[in-house]
């Protein structure tokens, strides 16, 4: 689901129930100004713990988004936000989910992305 670029608050999205392994974020908006891109926590509706998370900046601090910690995160750090910057969640195995809930800084929600799932990694399903 592509929603657009005026994101300022955290996500907390709905969707019909889908079977997925993955789960991926994506960049599609800009912001007008130069904001980096922070995720201090995200979950989805399922229940497992996580097998490991992928990002396409700092991929070694990815895990920091998935600790329950709010005052650890990930963060693309010095680098602007811009389309096609992406954070991978893998759930270890296919999973019914149905929602996704991201919590960041205000200044560094992404300001336009979509959120895909896949079954393997490689093909994508908005």
């Amino acid at each position: 689901m592509d929603l657009g670029d005026k994101n300022w608050t955290n996500l907390d999205v709905a969707f019909a129930p889908c079977k997925a392994r993955y789960l991926r974020l994506e960049q599609t908006g800009k912001p007008y100004w130069g904001a980096t891109w922070m995720i201090s926590e995200i979950a989805v509706s399922a229940t497992q713990p996580w097998a490991g998370a992928q990002a396409s900046h700092y991929s070694a601090d990815a895990y920091k988004a998935l600790d329950a910690r709010l005052q650890t995160y990930w963060t693309t750090r010095a680098v602007k936000q811009k389309p096609g910057m992406w954070f991978d969640l893998d759930m270890g195995s296919q999973q019914r989910i149905e929602r996704v809930t991201l919590e960041q800084s205000k200044n560094e929600s992404p300001r336009g992305y979509v959120i895909q799932v896949s079954t393997d990694g490689q093909q994508w399903q908005d």
